[in-house]
């Protein structure tokens, strides 16, 4: 988790014209801590083309969200392998140019996202709130061939 935190800390606030478009879930880390276990290691799931439930690669993508742009506002839909699937989330950016995203997991409280960019097609992703202990990482998904992108808001 340290060294997501040390590449959440070097990164830069995301550009918003790099921002629209499909992102895939290639890291996801969880503390001891977090996940209320009295020790052991970070749980890790990583997986450079995108993490799957199993090795299988016609297994569906566990989440992939996109990321659009709509009367001049971004918004965040989630596409996940559990319920609640296909939900969305308006994108704001708070003062350090951080952009932020709510994830609906069913629970009773908000599970809001704070992300940076180690380049235009990474994100660096910590939970507000419980920044040691969980993060995520998203690779952006390249255009189909031949298809430009859409223009996004300035923040």
């Amino acid at each position: 988790m340290m060294n997501l935190q040390h590449s959440f800390k070097v990164a830069k606030p995301p550009r918003t014209e790099d921002l629209v478009g499909t992102w895939i879930l290639v890291l996801h880390i969880m503390t001891p801590k977090f996940l209320q276990q009295s020790g052991g290691s970070d749980h890790v799931t990583f997986d450079k083309d995108g993490i799957r439930r199993d090795k299988n690669p016609s297994t569906p993508l566990e989440w992939t969200m996109t990321i659009s742009s709509r009367n001049g506002h971004l918004s965040v839909t989630s596409h996940t392998q559990w319920e609640p699937s296909g939900d969305s989330s308006p994108v704001t950016f708070n003062a350090d140019g951080d952009m932020l995203f709510k994830k609906d997991y069913g629970s009773d409280h908000d599970w809001i996202y704070r992300c940076r960019a180690s380049s235009p097609t990474r994100l660096v992703c910590l939970l507000k709130d419980h920044e040691a202990g969980h993060g995520l990482g998203f690779e952006k998904a390249p255009l189909p061939s031949g298809a430009k992108p859409k223009p996004a808001p300035a923040h």
